[in-house]
């Protein structure tokens, strides 16, 4: 071989040892590049998902205050039907001794009423009996009351 050959040899192994190097370098600097696309496109997906989980967050939150203040308004409710039911459960207590004790006291007027004024009670009206003609019967019935 002439020596210009053997140098064209020499040149282009050396070429071909430069260009391993090179050549390795450029599939890491693709791996690289895939990986780094990989990773854009997985923050995109996230960049998505956490804005749709904030938008659920916002509503969820607007959904509990709204309960919050149905529940809030509801717990007020119970507390004055509470009251109410307690105030009525007095009432027909208090109610029933007033009539009882009203139903006594006329019980025992009517008939000194009736001994007393024979006017006052017809037999044609019932509701005579109702109606003192003596004025001393009806001051005491009205004291009484």
């Amino acid at each position: 071989m002439d020596p210009a050959q053997e140098h064209l040899a020499t040149a282009l192994q050396k070429l071909e040892e430069a260009q391993k190097p090179t050549t390795e370098n450029k599939i890491g600097m693709k791996a690289i590049e895939n990986g780094a696309l990989k990773d854009e496109a997985k923050m995109e997906l996230q960049k998505t998902q956490f804005g749709q989980a904030e938008h659920i967050a916002e509503e969820s939150d607007r959904m509990y205050e709204g309960v919050a203040r149905k529940l809030a308004k509801t717990c007020a409710e119970c507390a004055k039907l509470a009251k109410t039911s307690d105030d009525l459960q007095d009432t027909p207590i208090c109610t029933t001794e007033e009539h009882l004790r009203t139903q006594r006291m006329l019980d025992q007027l009517l008939p000194d009423l009736n001994d007393s004024c024979p006017a006052a009670a017809s037999p044609s009206d019932p509701s005579s009996n109702l109606r003192p003609a003596c004025p001393k019967l009806a001051l005491k019935l009205r004291a009484d009351l």
